[in-house]
């Protein structure tokens, strides 16, 4: 999904201003340099804030993890310019989130911690993702209750993926995902017959609404 004009996208691209490179482009030829190299790390307090200890992953982890949850959203149906929602804090998983959609092509919302019902009802109701990845448990709150309180009123999330021990039947683990082997060739095949470019959009991000509903804000890989 290109918001920007053709003639603009021509434009900038010829002076140089924006570049032809995707977020995923870049992580994966870092990984392949630097495969062995430190590539993202939990806060060492992660265990006191939401489910799972700290975690630290080198580009290699971070591209297998990437292409296990690229491959789990593709089974759940989704693909190019799909959204898929997130709300996470800043851990691990969230940047493996944003690894997963660049690399097929969907585009991310992420979600501050803080958003309760009031806020998810209406940039559900927005976007209309199928795709809802949060946690079980931040700051003693249910992200996953609330998610799954609003799906009467919003069947478009038609699938929650989540972190956190003994969660409700239907909900999917994040963490079984990102552990367990995936054929990676399907997430190949697919981006190859999907490609995408760097005037794409990616995500959807969120202005606060402190004086009304928030706002949604697409972002491309370059803007």
């Amino acid at each position: 999904m290109i918001l920007s004009a053709e003639k603009q996208v021509q434009e900038y691209t010829a002076r140089g201003r924006w570049g032809e490179r995707t977020l995923i482009d870049l992580f994966l030829d870092t990984a392949e340099r630097s495969a062995d190299e430190l590539a993202v790390v939990d806060p060492p307090n992660r265990a006191d804030l939401t489910p799972g200890e700290p975690l630290r992953l080198t580009y290699a982890g971070a591209k297998t993890a990437t292409d296990r949850l690229a491959n789990a959203l593709l089974g759940a149906g989704i693909g190019k310019d799909d959204i898929v929602m997130v709300q996470l804090p800043n851990i691990v998983e969230l940047v493996v989130a944003f690894l997963a959609c660049a690399r097929i092509g969907a585009i991310l919302s992420p979600l501050p911690v803080q958003f309760r019902t009031h806020e998810l009802r209406h940039v559900i109701g927005l976007t209309e993702p199928q795709v809802f990845i949060t946690t079980r448990s931040f700051g003693g709150h249910d992200h996953v209750e609330m998610v799954r309180g609003l799906q009467p009123q919003l069947p478009c999330v038609k699938h929650i993926i989540a972190l956190g021990d003994d969660l409700p039947a239907g909900v999917q683990s994040l963490a079984d995902i990102l552990n367990t082997a995936a054929d990676a060739s399907r997430v190949d095949t697919y981006v190859a017959e999907h490609p995408s470019s760097a005037n794409d959009v990616f995500t959807i991000c969120w202005t606060s609404g402190t004086v009304a509903e928030p706002k949604g804000v697409p972002r491309s890989h370059i803007l």
